[in-house]
């Protein structure tokens, strides 16, 4: 079946398309008059899929309305399927394993050649490209529609996310990422970026962020001030001096464990139901405003007192090896099932919220050095 068309132009075109012998070319006119009969067996609703030396690679785009079919002068007769061809272009990848992983990924195939085109990936909303012994991304700026990455256990050691502006899920844990460029993803949710090689992370786009793994890294600062969304924050294992989450107030769980944190203000994260501290340079915590915690482990600090009167949900609590703490005080915390408080090497009471004699059931109490327990009812 054949159409002849004329082409009505609303925008600049510079290139010409040349079809078996007949040819015409679209300026900067607002018309062109010339007619051009298209074989439509060799087109889909969106691409062409037969490809000859005359015919230009690209795709079918809707632009607008014919004004005239099968005429040669313009008339009133509309005809709702005025397309042009749009040029596609070659995705460039400089690692052949990212892009097998990525041909792998390809749901709609582009038919003409054995490229990847822009056309065969902007679509995507979600790639798997982990574990492939990938060492470079180039080529994931095309991925403008992605929505979900998972590019974790490979061989990065740069990741720039920042075209992919629908990205909402980043999993690339287990790279040996030294950048991490996520400055333009702004309806990003979850980064999991663990176990890489990173010392900053700039998260000042991703305001809308409540999920975020970072621990196993060389991070020397770490600034969540702008992401007043954040429920988890896992930053363990890093080299973090400071810490601040106040602007956090939607904080439940908190991973800052193994790093030299000496502060840790705690007084506007309401919500913070977990809390793992342990192995930093603290030497006061304030929870008294955490009244929804249930889980707390600060051993390994330097403690001198530690006050959980406020936190009567408490479930876990593990102080051990804070050697300079010399009470403990749990009367409040009949939730309680689980307390470690051994190598307290100067703790000389605990206080409880049970008689020697009716010790609850279900509850571990682990300490030394202590011969007698004080009873508060």
């Amino acid at each position: 079946m054949k159409k002849s068309f004329i082409l009505c132009v609303f925008l600049p075109f510079l290139f010409a398309v040349n079809i078996q012998a007949q040819s015409f070319s679209i300026t900067n006119a607002l018309l062109d008059t010339n007619t051009i009969s298209l074989s439509w067996d060799n087109v889909t609703n969106r691409y062409i899929i037969s490809q000859s030396t005359s015919l230009i690679t690209g795709q079918w785009e809707y632009v607008g309305i014919v004004l005239s079919t099968n005429d040669s002068v313009i008339t009133n007769i509309y005809d709702n399927c005025f397309y042009r061809i749009r040029k596609v272009k070659v995705v460039n990848f400089a690692d052949t394993n990212f892009e097998q992983a990525v041909r792998n990924a390809i749901t709609n195939k582009f038919i003409p050649t054995n490229l990847v085109y822009d056309i065969d990936v902007n679509t995507m909303t979600n790639l798997d490209v982990s574990s492939k012994s990938i060492t470079n991304a180039l080529g994931i700026e095309e991925f403008i529609t992605l929505t979900n990455l998972w590019c974790y256990n490979n061989q990065l050691t740069n990741l720039s996310v920042s075209a992919c502006a629908n990205l909402s899920s980043l999993s690339c844990y287990g790279n040996l990422l030294t950048n991490l460029d996520v400055s333009g993803c702004s309806n990003l949710l979850i980064i999991s970026c663990n176990n890489n090689n990173l010392t900053d992370l700039n998260l000042s786009s991703n305001n809308r962020l409540t999920y975020l793994s970072c621990a196993f890294n060389s991070l020397t600062n770490l600034d969540v001030s702008t992401c007043s969304n954040l429920q988890h924050l896992a930053c363990h294992w890093n080299d973090l001096s400071n810490l601040n989450v106040s602007a956090c107030v939607n904080l439940s769980e908190l991973y800052c464990y193994w790093n030299h944190i000496t502060n840790l203000n705690l007084n506007y994260n309401l919500k913070l139901s977990l809390l793992n501290c342990y192995e930093n340079q603290l030497s006061n915590l304030d929870v008294s405003a955490n009244i929804c915690l249930t889980n707390l482990n600060c051993s390994y600090n330097d403690l001198t007192t530690i006050d959980v009167s406020a936190n009567t949900n408490l479930q876990y609590l593990n102080c051990t090896f804070n050697t300079f703490l010399t009470n403990l005080d749990i009367s409040a915390n009949s939730n309680l099932t689980y307390v470690d408080a051994r190598t307290c090497l100067v703790l000389t009471n605990i206080t409880v919220w049970y008689p020697a004699t009716n010790i609850p059931s279900g509850l571990t109490l682990l300490y030394n050095g202590i011969t007698t327990l004080s009873y508060q009812p």
